[in-house]
Order: structure tokens, then C-alpha cells, then sequence
């Protein structure tokens, strides 16, 4: 059975528990919308104004279908933490790249937006997948049905482009949210291998026939409740300073 024959016929079984599961979807992935909305915002302010908008619904077409690729490979996620290593890593290379970008020239004026949208779109697709990694392992968890899961990851990507364009507003006004957007993609890629750092390493022993078990013991995971509060200072610590700011100037 192909998966087109699948969706239509999970289509005719979702049923009262099936819109339960999809509402249990868009609610866990309601936590991931704030801190994503922001990065996506960040992401996209290295382009002209007039684009933002569209780039970022471009960015979540790419984002669902890469989501919906990876449910696919859920299984393979699960088994292999270093894939959440390497999420993580890309978290932190997208932190590099902009705090140390040069955003001004020689006489101290600041350089125009001149990144490439195709560029952007594909960072956009990837900083979701990489922060969404965890969500599609327990997506699958709850539902076999594929329309389900779909529908459900679909509906997902639609509210978080919708969160993304309201955040866009709120950062228009708090210059500041453009570094603490990188800030908190440290922040979590950090909390992604504290939790997936010491299993990455007795998985790569395991490959190479050194026992690196010792390291098993070592993992750290604040939960969602501790990222979100985490997320919700560095929010709110960047809101503040641009508010001192502006009363003081």
C-alpha cells in the first residue's frame, strides 16, 4: 500500500480518538512555537523587510515537508542520539555565524540585507527540524495512522507560521529579540547535548568496540517546564534592556 492509499484510508479512520491525537499534536508543539517563532524571525531579518513575511511562510512549506520526511525515519532518530548531537550543533553554528558577522563597514554605517532567500528558507527548514526532533519521535508514539500524524504535523507548521508573523510584530519593537533569539538556540542546542551528549558517546564506542559506558550515567535534562522558563528570561531579559534603553535615550 502506498502512503497516498494510506492517508486516504487513515483519512476514513481518525474518528473522535484521532481528533484527540491531533489536538495532543498541536498542544505539545504549542511549547516549541514561542522559542521557534523568534529564531525564524531572526533568521529572516538578514533579508530586505519587503520579503520577510513570504519568506517565512516558504520556510515553513520547506519546514512541513521535512517534517513529514522525517516521520518516516522516527524509528532511526530514536535509535541514534547522535542525530540530536548533531541538531545541536547546528544550533550553535547558527549562534556563531551571527554573533560574528560584521554588520558594519569601515566608516561604522551598517551594511544592507544581502542574504540570499533560498539560503534563509533552507536554515528556516532546518532550525525546525533540528528543535523538532524530539516531537516527531513521540508523534509517531501516539498514533500509527498516518492522516493523523500528518494532519496533526500540518496543522502544526500552519500555527507556528501564524506565531511566527505576531512575533514578527513584537521584535519590530524590541530590536533586542534578534540576539537573544540566538541566545536561546545556545540555550537549547546546550540542554540537546546535556541530554543526548553521554548516549552519543556510548553509541559511537559501541561502534568502535571501545566501552565507553562509564559516560551513560552523565545526561542532564531540565524538561519542558525548565526550557520554557529558561527561554522565558532570556525573552524577557532582552524586552527589559530595550526598554531601559529606550527610556533613556
Amino acid at each position: 500500500m502506498t502512503v497516498i492509499n494510506e492517508f486516504v484510508v487513515g483519512l476514513g479512520n481518525i474518528g473522535v480518538q484521532g481528533i484527540g491525537v491531533i489536538f495532543a499534536i498541536l498542544i505539545m508543539d504549542a511549547a516549541l512555537s514561542g522559542d521557534n517563532s523568534i529564531a525564524i524571525n531572526a533568521l529572516v531579518m538578514d533579508l530586505p523587510a519587503k520579503m520577510r513575511s513570504k519568506a517565512i511562510w516558504f520556510g515553513m512549506i520547506l519546514a512541513a515537508v521535512l517534517r513529514v520526511v522525517a516521520l518516516g525515519f522516527a524509528a532511526f532518530i530514536a535509535r541514534n542520539p547522535w542525530v540530536q548531537v548533531l541538531g545541536a550543533a547546528y544550533l550553535f553554528y547558527l549562534c556563531w555565524g551571527h554573533f560574528s558577522k560584521d554588520e558594519e563597514n569601515e566608516d561604522g554605517t551598517a551594511k544592507p540585507k544581502t542574504a540570499s532567500l533560498i539560503k534563509v528558507l533552507i536554515s528556516i527548514g532546518f532550525l525546525d527540524l533540528s528543535l523538532s526532533t524530539d516531537n516527531i519521535i513521540a508523534v509517531v508514539a501516539m498514533s500509527q495512522n498516518i492522516a493523523i500524524i500528518i494532519i496533526g504535523v500540518l496543522a502544526s507548521i500552519v500555527m507556528l507560521a501564524i506565531a511566527a508573523q505576531v512575533v514578527r510584530k513584537v521584535m519590530s519593537k524590541f530590536p533586542a529579540l534578534e540576539d537573544a533569539a540566538y541566545i536561546i538556540l545556545a540555550f537549547l542546542g546546550l540542554m540537546m547535548l546535556a541530554e543526548h551528549g553521554a548516549e552519543t558517546l556510548v553509541w559511537v564506542g559501541d561502534k568502535i568496540g571501545v566501552s565507553l559506558a562509564v559516560f551513560k550515567p552523565y545526561h542532564f535534562n531540565l524538561g519542558e517546564i525548565g526550557e520554557i522558563i529558561g527561554v522565558i528570561v532570556i525573552i524577557a531579559g532582552a524586552m527589559l534592556r530595550d526598554t531601559f534603553k529606550q527610556k533613556h535615550q
